[in-house]
């Protein structure tokens, strides 16, 4: 009759068995750090959401848009009203402030592949730009 560990032999070494332990045996069990278990969170729901969109032909992204007479609606409003005014105060101002519309411009051209041909290049530095001259967009 073969024993225990004659069997073990023929098995692969590099799969971990539910016996054995990764510690030894007069240690204490390892804890696991929250920032580590968020993180293998995060990468399991990364991979739940690739999955389904690879399986399911059917799968659309729901929209995010609050409906307008909500709360959260009315407060998106007010948010996105409030950037675009200050936008346009730093940009009427003179001298024109560029600090906000220069990032803006930057992410603007990384998203949309369509002005992937555009060039965008300070010629300042963008917390110093005394005036529009020292900024050259061409899209």
């Amino acid at each position: 009759m073969p024993n225990h560990r004659e069997e073990q032999a023929d098995e692969p070494t590099d799969v971990p068995r539910l016996e054995e332990l990764e510690s030894p045996a007069g240690s204490p069990p390892q804890n696991v750090s929250m920032s580590h278990l968020m993180e293998l969170q995060n990468c399991v729901s990364n991979l739940s959401l690739a999955h389904e969109i690879v399986v399911n032909q059917d799968f659309r992204f729901k929209s995010s848009s609050p409906p307008k007479d909500s709360l959260e609606g009315r407060v998106a409003e007010m948010v996105h009203r409030a950037f675009w005014d200050v936008l346009r105060e730093q940009l009427e101002s003179s001298p024109p402030d560029h600090r906000q519309a220069v990032p803006l411009l930057r992410e603007v051209k990384t998203v949309s592949p369509a002005w992937s041909s555009a060039t965008f290049t300070p010629q300042c530095h963008e917390a110093s730009l005394p005036h529009a001259s020292c900024v050259k967009c061409t899209l």
